[in-house]
């Protein structure tokens, strides 16, 4: 099976995903792949173009689909590209990338669960320790919190995701994730 973990920055998706493939012997995908479906570091890939996001996103489905095995853990699915780009472009909504997003995210959903780690976007900041900063779109409360609006409308109430409060001390949001998978598995 297929777990996706999503949620604003500082929630613990990476450093979950990557405890689990440590500790637990997990496929990991990270959060952004290059051509080769090597992981990049989110920093490296600033005023990279949109259609580069999208092409990831396939990349990293693709490595999870191909994997045999079970407990295919990926950090971030299509919603924070989408979530990304309506921050950036209102109009994004009305375009063909969005259009690709949206059924790549259909793919996604339709193949996996999803563990949303919730945490407001003033704890992302305080977490991130992050200064405000024009060029950086998760230093700005207000696209955090438009961000948190785009993640509660495509993960609140649905059936393959499990909600997680992302306060929590992260052995114990560890150790949720870690049982909720293995459950899976039965």
């Amino acid at each position: 099976m297929i777990f996706v973990f999503e949620g604003l920055p500082g929630s613990g998706k990476t450093t979950i995903s990557k405890i689990l493939e440590k500790e637990e012997g997990f496929f990991r995908v990270g959060e952004m792949l290059d051509d080769e479906g090597k992981e990049l570091c989110p920093s490296d890939v600033g005023g990279f173009s949109q259609t580069f996001f999208l092409k990831s996103d396939k990349i990293k489905l693709d490595c999870a689909m191909n994997y045999k095995n079970n407990n295919i853990i990926i950090d971030r699915s299509p919603l924070s590209t989408i979530a990304y780009n309506l921050c950036l472009n209102k109009k994004f909504e009305e375009t063909k990338l969005m259009e690709n997003l949206k059924l790549l995210l259909k793919k996604y959903s339709d193949n996996s669960m999803y563990f949303y780690i919730k945490i407001s976007p003033k704890l992302s900041i305080q977490r991130k320790k992050k200064k405000p900063n024009a060029k950086d779109l998760w230093s700005l409360n207000k696209h955090l919190v438009k961000t948190e609006k785009i993640y509660d409308k495509y993960l609140i109430d649905k059936k393959n995701v499990l909600i997680i409060n992302g306060k929590e001390k992260i052995s114990e949001v560890y150790n949720r994730i870690k049982s909720e998978i293995l459950k899976q598995n039965i």
